[in-house]
């Protein structure tokens, strides 16, 4: 990287950092060297603009408050949770289960949302740096000081606006934990590729920042289950997937789900959210509080997506 940026700034423009090298030629006495094309972490603007209002929930403030008024039509007495997952679909497919889940919890003063990165866009392991999230009717405010130091303290982690510029996964539950807990402040985490051992280093780092923290962080995975199969093969496969939550057990969740190609996306975010309470001793219990199909609403059983939604202490 620092060659590159070497060579932009030698050429003689306005803007080198504009500039795009296509080639690069380099005397070196070091037998060996690699030059990775990836992207740059970039900071944004101080509020990240809702990306998906209008398609995967309304864009109207009347119109969102009301079918959140649909969503919470149940009253029920919260109890405190470490954490928890709910899907990320658009909210006529999972947006029952998700507020269903929320709705069981004490919301605590910080949020922390992991999902898994649906795009291409931004760095790979990205927390957002953005002090506010824009939704329809007024923002929710997010932790900057908290997320640097996220990504300070979590190896591959960075700051970086660009992965979460039109990423759904986060933005679906924000203004679900608004209706909650207006004053909470959601930190939003997406992860890209990863292995174990990667994941063993999040959770390491991560449950070194709650640990310092006064009151801990709810830790919420976002995350589908199996998609585009038949209803009846995708309940096989979320269930093999669901087993091994339920019998808290990270490393056999992620080997279940590549074993058997189970296309769970958040099944990374699952695995480092269950290896941060493991290494606090928290993992004791996961409650499954639901679960459904896309078509359960569409009536069409022959391509469909799953939705859970998960208690954990």
């Amino acid at each position: 990287r620092n060659l590159l940026e070497a060579a932009q700034q030698a050429l003689s423009c306005e803007q080198p950092e504009t500039v795009q090298v296509l080639s690069l030629a380099v005397q070196t006495t070091t037998s060996r060297f690699q030059i990775v094309n990836r992207p740059r972490a970039e900071l944004g603007t101080e509020i990240r603009p809702a990306g998906v209002a209008g398609t995967f929930y309304p864009a109207d403030p009347a119109r969102m408050t009301a079918q959140l008024g649909e969503l919470f039509h149940d009253q029920v007495d919260a109890q405190p949770w470490a954490a928890a997952m709910v899907p990320h679909a658009g909210w006529k497919y999972s947006g029952k289960i998700a507020a269903r889940v929320l709705n069981r919890i004490q919301l605590p003063s910080t949020i922390i949302v992991i999902g898994p990165k649906h795009t291409r866009e931004g760095v790979d392991w990205a927390v957002a740096p953005h002090q506010a999230w824009q939704l329809p009717g007024g923002n929710l405010n997010s932790d900057r000081a908290l997320a640097q130091k996220l990504a300070e303290q979590i190896p591959g982690l960075e700051l970086d606006a660009t992965a979460h510029r039109s990423e759904h996964a986060i933005e679906v539950e924000l203004p679900l934990i608004q209706r909650l807990a207006p004053d909470a402040k959601v930190i939003g985490i997406v992860i890209g590729s990863g292995n174990l051992p990667r994941c063993e280093e999040f959770a390491a780092g991560l449950a070194r920042v709650i640990q310092e923290m006064p009151e801990p962080p709810l830790l919420l995975i976002s995350s589908d289950m199996n998609h585009f199969a038949t209803d009846k093969e995708n309940h096989r496969l979320d269930e093999l997937a669901l087993e091994k939550m339920r019998s808290l057990d990270p490393e056999g969740l992620l080997e279940t789900v590549r074993e058997h190609h189970i296309s769970m996306c958040g099944v990374l975010p699952a695995v480092i959210v269950m290896k941060t309470l493991q290494k606090m001793g928290k993992l004791n219990q996961i409650e499954q509080v639901g679960y459904a199909t896309s078509g359960d609403v569409t009536g069409d059983s022959s391509r469909v997506v799953g939705y859970a939604g998960l208690l954990i202490n």
